[in-house]
């Protein structure tokens, strides 16, 4: 956000953000800041079993694709501006 301010960008009029990773703090930014949260413990497991499988083959499986569940929370700096 500060980088977007230095760079004299409004955020959300002209920069919409969005940060991987959830914390309270981002409640508080000014404007504050969408969020997803991503679950690394989760991914992580995904991976593993993923490698686990790959292992045990002893090929690599067909590609495939992996799907992790993640929570969006949408907030003003990436809703559309109002004003």
């Amino acid at each position: 956000m500060a980088a977007a301010r230095s760079a004299g960008l409004r955020v959300p009029e002209q920069l919409r953000v969005v940060c991987a990773s959830e914390s309270g703090s981002y409640e508080t930014t000014s404007p504050p800041v969408t969020t997803l949260s991503l679950d690394p413990l989760g991914i992580t497991r995904l991976a593993m079993e993923l490698l686990i499988e790959v292992v045990e083959g002893g090929v690599p499986p067909t590609p495939r694709g992996a799907i992790h569940p993640t929570r969006l929370f949408p907030r003003a700096s990436s809703l559309p501006h109002r004003g």
